[in-house]
C-alpha cells in the first residue's frame, strides 16, 4: 500500500471519530439539557456493596436541579446518603441491592424532603451491564395527586353516606353516578340506573321538565329547590325537591350535571294537614256563629211544636207527624251547638235500639226515597240494645244513608242490616248501610274520611264522613267504606262496629 492511500485512510478515520465525537457530545447536550429542566428529580447514585452484595451507602455522582429543589439538599454531589439523609438511605439499600443484582426496576413512595412535607414516588433502575453499581433514580413529586385522591375519596364518602339522593348525569341525560340514597329513594340500584337515561324515573306528562333542565344547565344556570314529582322502580309517585348544578371539566366546559333530589313526601302531607287545619278552624268559627244564630228560631220553633200537638185538635197520625218533627229539630239544635265537632257533646251514653234508631231517619227521609225511586231493604238481626250517644249516632247513620239515597240518582235499592257482630275479639254491632248507586272511583276511596273531600261536587261539603268517622272511633268502633264503580253491578257499602258497651255508674 503506498503513503498516499495509506494517508487518506487515516484521513477519513479521523473524520469519523470527529463526526461521532460531535455527535456524542450533541447527544449529552440533548440529555444534558433533558437531565436539568424536567420537572421531576433525578440522580445517578454509585451503589457501595460489601461481600455479601448487600448495598450499604450510596455516593451522589450526579443530580438535577429540580432533584435540589424538591429535597431541599445542598449540593450532595460526591456525598453519602447515609450522612446526609440516613433516614433515605435506610429505605434505598433493599431497593438497590435488588436493582443492582437483578437489573429489574423498581419503585417506591415516601417522605424524602427536608422539612418533611412533601411525598415522593420514586423509580429505580440499574446503569450498565451486569456488574455496574451505579443507578438512576427518578424521583416525581405526588404531593398535589395524593391530596386530590384524598379530596376524591372524602368527598365520595360523603356523597355515599348523604340522605339525599345525588345523581350524575351527562347532557344527554345519560346517568353517569347514583350513590345509595337515590337506589333507596327511587327503588334502582346503581347497576341499575349508571348508563341509562334520567327520564327513566320522570312521569311521562313531566319529561318537558327534563328539556328544561338541560337547557339552564348548557347555559350554566343552577337549579334549586325545584318541586316536582318522580316516579319509583315500582311505579309510585314521590315528591322530590330537586337542586340541579352544572358541572364543568378541567378547562371550565360544562360536561354534566349533578341532581340532588330530597323526598318531600312527608312535608306535602303535613302542607295538607295544615290547610285542613285552617279550613276546619275558620269552619268552626263560622259555625258557633250560625249556632248562636240558629239557637233561638229553632228554641221558638220547638216550642211551636210542642203547641201544635198538646194543645191543637190533631189525629194520632198528624201527632205521630209533629213528635218525629219535633225530634229532628232536637237534634238539628243539638248539632248547631256541637259546632260541627269543636263543641264536644257532655251527653251521657245512653242505651238504645239501633234497629229503631235506624227506623226514625227512614221515617224523616220518605219523601227523598219517594222522589228518588229508591226502594228499601231492612235486614235486622235480633240483637242487644247498644250503648253509645244517641245523637251522635242518629247523625252517622244519617249521613251514610243521605250518600246513598244521592248516589242512587235513577233508583235502586237501600239494603239497611243490624246484626251481632265481632272484631278483635270484641263483641258488638255490625251496621251495613248499602246502595246499587253509581260508586266511588278507588283513586278516592283513600281519601273518603278527608275533611272537605267530597266526590257529590257541589252537592257535597266534605265533612260528613269525617265527622262520622270521629264519631264512631270516640265510641271504640270502626267505620269503612267498600265501593265497585266498573262495570255492571256498581255500588257502596258502609259497615259500622260498635263494640258492646255498658251505662256508665251514675256520679
Amino acid at each position: 500500500m503506498n503513503k498516499n492511500a495509506t494517508n487518506e485512510q487515516l484521513t477519513h478515520r479521523l473524520a469519523e471519530a470527529e463526526d461521532a465525537l460531535a455527535n456524542a457530545r450533541a447527544h449529552e447536550g440533548v440529555y444534558r439539557t433533558l437531565f436539568e429542566s424536567i420537572d421531576d428529580a433525578f440522580c445517578i447514585v454509585e451503589c457501595i456493596v460489601d461481600e455479601t452484595g448487600q448495598v450499604v451507602d450510596c455516593i451522589w455522582r450526579e443530580v438535577n436541579p429540580a432533584w435540589l429543589r424538591h429535597t431541599g439538599l445542598p449540593d450532595p454531589i460526591g456525598k453519602r446518603a447515609s450522612t446526609l439523609m440516613p433516614s433515605l438511605h435506610q429505605s434505598w439499600s433493599a431497593i438497590l441491592t435488588r436493582v443492582i443484582a437483578t437489573g429489574n426496576p423498581e419503585q417506591s413512595e415516601g417522605d424524602y424532603s427536608v422539612d418533611l412535607h412533601r411525598w415522593f414516588r420514586s423509580h429505580y433502575a440499574r446503569v450498565g451491564d451486569h456488574g455496574s453499581r451505579l443507578a438512576a433514580i427518578r424521583v416525581e413529586d405526588i404531593t398535589e395527586q395524593l391530596a386530590a385522591e384524598r379530596a376524591r375519596f372524602h368527598l365520595a364518602a360523603i356523597v355515599n353516606s348523604a340522605d339525599d339522593a345525588i345523581v350524575g348525569k351527562d347532557l344527554n341525560s345519560i346517568v353517569t353516578s347514583w350513590n345509595p340514597a337515590a337506589a333507596r329513594l327511587f327503588g334502582y340500584s346503581a347497576d341499575e340506573m349508571i348508563g341509562q337515561s334520567i327520564r327513566r324515573i320522570i312521569p311521562d306528562e313531566l319529561q318537558s321538565e327534563e328539556d328544561m333542565i338541560l337547557h339552564k344547565v348548557q347555559s350554566g344556570e343552577r337549579i334549586e329547590h325545584f318541586e316536582t314529582t318522580r316516579l319509583r322502580k315500582n311505579g309510585q309517585r314521590i315528591n322530590v325537591s330537586v337542586t340541579v348544578s352544572p358541572v364543568r371539566d378541567d378547562a371550565g366546559r360544562i360536561i354534566g350535571a349533578s341532581k340532588i333530589a330530597r323526598d318531600i313526601s312527608e312535608k306535602m302531607k303535613l302542607q295538607q294537614l295544615l290547610i285542613q287545619a285552617e279550613k276546619i278552624a275558620a269552619t268552626g268559627r263560622m259555625a258557633a256563629t250560625v249556632a248562636h244564630e240558629l239557637n233561638n228560631p229553632l228554641e221558638a220553633v220547638l216550642n211551636l211544636m210542642y203547641l201544635a200537638r198538646h194543645c191543637c185538635s190533631v189525629n194520632d197520625e198528624a201527632s205521630s207527624y209533629l213528635a218525629t218533627a219535633e225530634i229532628e229539630l232536637q237534634r238539628v239544635a243539638h248539632i248547631s251547638r256541637q259546632t260541627l265537632g269543636y263543641y264536644r257533646s257532655t251527653a251521657r251514653p245512653a242505651e238504645f235500639s239501633i234497629s229503631g234508631a235506624l227506623d226514625e231517619l227512614l221515617k224523616v227521609y220518605t219523601s227523598k226515597l219517594q222522589n228518588a225511586a229508591v226502594v228499601v231493604e231492612r235486614r235486622y238481626t235480633p240483637s242487644r240494645n247498644v250503648v253509645a250517644n244517641r245523637g251522635e249516632m242518629l247523625q252517622v247513620f244519617s249521613n251514610l244513608i243521605v250518600n246513598a239515597i244521592d248516589a242512587m240518582r235513577h233508583g235502586g235499592t237501600l239494603t239497611v242490616a243490624v246484626a251481632p257482630a265481632e272484631r278483635e275479639g270484641k263483641p258488638g254491632h255490625l251496621v251495613t248501610i248499602a246502595d246499587t248507586g253509581t260508586g266511588i272511583p278507588p283513586e278516592d276511596l283513600s281519601r273518603i274520611f278527608e275533611p272537605f273531600f267530597t266526590t257529590k261536587g257541589d252537592l257535597g261539603n266534605g265533612i260528613g264522613l269525617w265527622i262520622s268517622k270521629e264519631a264512631v272511633e270516640k265510641h271504640g268502633g270502626t267505620i269503612t267504606i267498600e265501593s265497585i264503580s266498573t262495570g255492571d253491578n256498581t255500588g257502596t257499602i258502609a259497615s259500622v262496629f260498635l263494640p258492646q258497651a255498658t251505662l256508665p255508674e251514675e256520679d
